[in-house]
């Protein structure tokens, strides 16, 4: 149940442009153009770096747009730099060799770039599917339910529980989940919970004894409860589904609706796996990713440092994560270049910025030239809780 919402929160889903639609290859027109014109418009002051704007395009329109988008962007841009670009300008006239290998190595590279970022793409559309998903099911199931830590605080819980036990949710979060039962039951509930987090296992809780539920209001009555543990790399979560079985007819209705819950369940546990499965591919491809990517928190604490960053700094990841960005990057910079920290402040105050040129000394001594972007990371509100 734990989320990435660094990760989950990448996702832009542009409904005018589906990847496949018309509107999707004519957003890639105009980042092309864009880029075309930007180009010809530094024409006059940088000689080299012909597709210095046609990379930026390309992995934005695949990001965007989809693989068919971006493999359109490759070819438009391959084309636009050709003509506009290179020289002899405004002709498709071939001088010499340098201009065709350019020329090649620029589409291929441009074409491993829509690869990388159209993975990336899918593992967040695949991600973002599976948690509406996973959130729509928890809320409309009929069943209490309730996530706890493994110290048993509660994380989570579904409308049905407050109906059912007349808490609201701001009550029951970060509370001790004996809070649910009769205070009588507590203590053991404790030793038997404490069992559970050393060896957990999906089963029925209590099974041949007599479950008891107790409401906001004192009232104690019959349950029948799912115990199952959700795992993954970091931390542990338990589930319950609670159900109230004070007007259950017979012990085979009872034994009927305990294995149709503890199916839906192992239903549930699957798609966490699947979950976490998504998050740990797209961590792969970010850290595999040709370019830079780094991130920070809304504290300012880098929450992703990727080995080009890494290399880049010469600073490792593991003595970055978790540490203010400020204390730990101390930039010896050229003439007239803006600091990361300048940066990260035009960012906050526009809401992020697009391919910003910038110099930086990498860790051997050389000079970088650098086109750097930031995207504003959100809540699903409008709370700011990041920066990429």
């Amino acid at each position: 149940m734990r989320r990435l919402p660094i990760l989950e929160r990448l996702y832009v889903d542009l409904r005018i442009a589906q990847p496949g639609s018309f509107a999707a290859y004519g957003l890639t027109a105009v980042l092309v153009a864009v880029a075309t014109a930007g180009r010809l418009a530094i024409d006059p002051w940088i000689s080299g770096s012909q597709f210095i704007f046609f990379f930026p395009a390309v992995m934005l329109t695949t990001f965007l747009c989809g693989v068919r988008a971006g493999s359109l962007a490759v070819v438009l841009s391959t084309v636009s730099a050709f003509y506009f670009i290179l020289p002899p300008q405004f002709t498709f006239q071939v001088t010499g060799v340098p201009e065709v290998t350019a020329l090649a190595i620029f589409s291929m590279v441009a074409a491993v770039d829509v690869l990388i970022v159209g993975l990336l793409r899918s593992a967040l559309v695949r991600l973002t599917r599976l948690e509406g998903l996973n959130d729509a099911i928890f809320d409309s199931n009929p069943d209490a339910i309730v996530v706890t830590d493994m110290q048993g605080l509660i994380t989570k819980l579904n409308r049905r529980t407050e109906i059912m036990l007349g808490y609201s949710s701001q009550a029951l979060l970060g509370q001790p989940v004996e809070l649910l039962i009769p205070e009588a039951m507590r203590a053991r509930h404790i030793v038997h919970r404490t069992a559970f987090a050393a060896a957990p296992k999906m089963r029925e809780m209590g099974a041949g004894l007599e479950l008891l539920g107790q409401r906001a209001n004192g009232e104690i009555f019959p349950v029948n409860v799912q115990i199952a543990p959700i795992l993954n790399h970091t931390e542990g979560r338990m589930i319950a589904s609670i159900r109230d079985i004070t007007e259950q007819s017979s012990a085979a209705a009872a034994l009927a609706e305990s294995r149709q819950r503890q199916a839906v369940l192992e239903e549930r546990q699957r798609w966490a796996e699947e979950l976490q499965q998504a998050n740990q591919t797209l961590s792969t491809i970010i850290e595999s990713a040709p370019v830079g990517i780094w991130a920070i928190d809304e504290t300012g604490r880098a929450t992703i440092w990727n080995p080009h960053v890494a290399e880049l700094y010469g600073i490792p990841a593991d003595a970055v994560i978790g540490r203010p960005l400020g204390e730990v990057i101390k930039e010896k910079l050229p003439p007239d270049t803006r600091s990361t920290d300048e940066l990260v402040q035009i960012a906050r105050r526009q809401g992020g910025f697009h391919d910003i040129e910038v110099q930086r000394f990498a860790a051997d001594g050389s000079l970088r030239e650098l086109t750097i972007s930031a995207v504003p990371l959100h809540d699903g509100g409008e709370t700011l809780t990041g920066l990429l």
